[in-house]
């Protein structure tokens, strides 16, 4: 899932160029039955990072602010349900 402009980005020497155009990231939907959003939200708020569901503009799905510690994740849904 793309949570950052590429153009914030330096290459690594030697590695291949990301596309221009990489495909689109897109809204996850469905059953998590294997609980791995559970789990990434439990890993990353131990190590101090919070998370939050607000809604955010058109097209934006989510974003992190690595100074605040802080990853905001978009609601998808009228249920106000959004994944991470």
């Amino acid at each position: 899932m793309s949570v950052f402009d590429l153009a914030q980005t330096d290459p690594i020497e030697g590695a291949e160029p990301i596309p221009e155009n990489p495909a689109d990231a897109h809204q996850l939907s469905g059953d998590d039955p294997a609980g791995i959003a559970e789990a990434v939200t439990d890993w990353l708020t131990g190590q101090g990072w919070a998370i939050e569901h607000n809604q955010l503009g058109a097209g934006l799905n989510g974003y992190t602010s690595p100074d605040d510690k802080r990853i905001v994740i978009g609601l998808f849904s009228d249920e106000g349900v959004g994944v991470v």
